[in-house]
């Protein structure tokens, strides 16, 4: 080799040493960030994962094999999840932007176990204005279900809000697209199971309780409730697509709706529309 050859290729390797040193302190370093942020968490939660890396695909921090617990909850899980943006200065982190692959629920109490799903959420706090806007939440999973919902609700204390503070906020806004599969006829097949009911029985009787909603609210003169009412009821008995969109006049306690029991006037105070295909 050519003195100017063993040059070039004693500046390729110094480069190569270069760039690999600093991407191990540039990892050491998130690593020290991400360990910090989780540790901050409240509630507390218990979070594991096996591998971290930076995802130029979806241009986000990449955990490997997430693992989450909750003293007294569920054991949520991941394969991958994706950090596209997140609030690090906050024990209840004001923003975020993440994707979940493979991501699963666990509740070994109960002993139930929700199927992998992706899942994509985003969302923004204000806390001068103690707004919360849910941007996205979208959830999908193979051959059962795909949902996309964003909302926005005020009067929230974010920092206390897992907490059991959130019944303390309002909700202004919401609208939901759902897309059933096979999730539905699932779940109903399982509850008939539980309460040793058959399956079309229990069917009919859904119908048949949403139908009775349906006249309570037409004899009452709520035409929109009752509009809505009959989408649920066509959506019980051949499960497809639902659009909801609730647009309340004002924001609405969560812990009024919480409280209350008559169907066909939250849906009339919630201003909701139903649509089912």
């Amino acid at each position: 080799m050519s003195g100017r050859g063993k040059r070039l290729l004693g500046i390729c390797l110094a480069l190569a040493l270069l760039g690999l040193g600093g991407w191990f302190g540039l990892r050491a370093w998130l690593e020290s960030r991400v360990n910090a942020a989780l540790d901050g968490l409240r509630p507390r939660v218990d979070v594991t994962y096996g591998g971290l890396e930076l995802d130029l695909a979806e241009r986000g921090l990449a955990l490997r094999r997430v693992e989450a617990r909750v003293a007294d909850g569920p054991v949520l899980r991941a394969e991958r999840a994706v950090f596209r943006g997140m609030d690090l200065e906050h024990a209840t982190p004001y923003h975020l932007d993440a994707v979940l692959h493979g991501f699963t629920a666990e509740d070994p109490v109960w002993r139930w176990q929700a199927p992998a799903c992706e899942v994509e959420l985003t969302y923004r706090y204000d806390p001068a204005e103690r707004l919360l806007d849910l941007r996205t939440l979208r959830v999908s999973q193979a051959q059962g279900f795909e949902a996309a919902l964003s909302g926005r609700f005020g009067n929230l204390d974010m920092d206390r809000f897992l907490d059991g503070y959130y019944l303390a906020a309002s909700l202004a806004g919401l609208e939901l697209r759902y897309t059933d599969r096979s999730l539905l006829r699932r779940l109903l097949r399982q509850a008939a199971a539980q309460f040793r009911v058959d399956e079309t029985l229990l069917a009919s009787r859904l119908e048949a309780w949403l139908a009775g909603q349906e006249a309570l609210a037409r004899s009452r003169g709520n035409v929109a409730a009752a509009a809505a009412l009959e989408s649920l009821r066509r959506f019980a008995r051949d499960p497809g697509e639902l659009d909801v969109t609730l647009a309340p006049a004002d924001p609405v306690p969560l812990l009024y709706l919480a409280a209350e029991a008559n169907l066909p006037e939250t849906l009339a105070l919630l201003n909701a529309k139903i649509e089912a295909r």
